[in-house]
């Protein structure tokens, strides 16, 4: 007769409490977070970022006991080694550890909401990925009873996608935090997880043998193919970019960080050239978003129309100019900044600029991105 007894379970690191002794410590731990709530009296974006915290936590302890039989599981010792690496980097994302409290972003909004999107969006990747893992899922690395390959959903796109949306609400949570101890955590993480996808793999290859290697040779570890290219694109472009404009105005007396602050002007007016390292963090972070959605647009655009990227010199030069026509007479009127005086050697170099230093590369990464990911088209 199967037994049907639910027992409460409390599990940390290496401790492992059941009953009653699971039961005071979940009040405990309660009640030193309603502790650290008083104490550190907080917003309402960290209320929310807490809030998607919990549906994660909430998601994943509901389908945990769907999970298949273990048919064999990695040693006691490794194990350990994960949970308590993993225990730290919670530790660090979330407690406030005098001496780790300095700031690496500047205090926000822009910040905030980013950080909270990334940990909504890595929410919705993780309970995308783990419908499609189904019973095959487990918390070791463990080979299940009948277990299977999963290539379909985001396993289609990554080999780990839940590790992935782990690593994103790390880091959407210490882009909103901001603080030292937060990104200290999402690195400890990463090097949980490193270690953990590389024995990982080493099982899965033995149990799937060639279907593996030939699954891993077309898929990577955390990234899509794809997205990696279009972030290495967007970083090239941004940088090419900005370091234009520094060659451009630096001469003229105008500091770098002068600049980054006129790209933030475009969210506080005039009031961004007196914000200090504040606003030249903001200019830049949102330079760089800017310098993502441009190659993004292109790759999308590229995998509706192939001559894109058959002809990248043409139509990346194109859409460049485009991009400049766009920014000085769409987004920079209905921004909060004021369109710079006329300058004809800037405007005239600044087209030529957005053809083949921000177009063209635009272009070319997104043809390596659809390559990459063997996406091909119909015509």
């Amino acid at each position: 007769m199967p037994d049907t007894e639910r027992t409460i379970v409390f599990k940390v690191g290496g401790l492992v409490l059941t009953g009653a002794p699971a039961v005071a410590a979940i009040l405990g731990v309660l009640a030193l977070i309603a502790v650290l709530v008083y104490h550190f009296e907080p917003t309402p974006a960290s209320i929310l970022s807490a809030l998607l915290w919990i549906a994660f936590v909430a998601y994943w302890s509901a389908t945990a006991k769907k999970a298949s039989a273990a048919k064999s599981s990695e040693s006691r010792e490794s194990r350990k080694i994960h949970e308590n690496l993993l225990v730290s980097s919670f530790v660090l994302l979330f407690v406030p550890i005098p001496g780790l409290t300095a700031r690496f972003l500047p205090q926000s909004d822009v910040f905030v909401v980013a950080g909270l999107a990334v940990q909504a969006s890595s929410l919705l990747l993780a309970v995308w990925a783990r419908r499609n893992l189904g019973r095959n899922w487990s918390g070791a690395v463990t080979v299940t009873v009948d277990h299977q390959l999963v290539r379909s959903g985001p396993y289609s796109l990554v080999r780990h996608p839940i590790y992935s949306a782990m690593l994103g609400m790390f880091a959407g949570t210490a882009i909103r935090s901001g603080e030292l101890h937060a990104l200290l955590g999402l690195a400890v993480l990463m090097a949980a997880y490193g270690r953990k996808i590389r024995i990982e793999e080493e099982t899965l290859r033995t149990v799937f043998g060639s279907d593996y290697d030939s699954y891993a040779s077309t898929t990577w570890a955390i990234l899509p193919r794809a997205a990696t290219m279009i972030v290495l694109g967007a970083i090239a472009v941004g940088t090419l970019d900005i370091l234009y404009a520094i060659a451009f105005w630096y001469p003229k007396g105008v500091a770098p960080g002068r600049i980054f602050q006129s790209i933030a002007a475009g969210l506080y007016g005039s009031a961004s050239f007196s914000g200090g390292a504040r606003t030249i963090a903001i200019g830049a972070a949102l330079h760089y978003f800017i310098a993502l959605c441009i190659v993004l647009v292109y790759w999308l655009g590229s995998r509706r129309y192939d001559l894109l990227v058959r002809r990248p010199i043409l139509w990346g030069s194109a859409y460049g100019v485009l991009v400049y026509v766009v920014m000085n007479y769409v987004v920079i009127p209905l921004s909060a900044t004021k369109r710079p005086a006329f300058l004809l050697s800037w405007v005239v170099l600044s087209v030529l600029v957005h053809a083949f230093l921000i177009g063209v590369p635009a272009a070319l990464f997104s043809r390596v991105a659809l390559r990459t990911s063997g996406h091909s088209h119909r015509s």
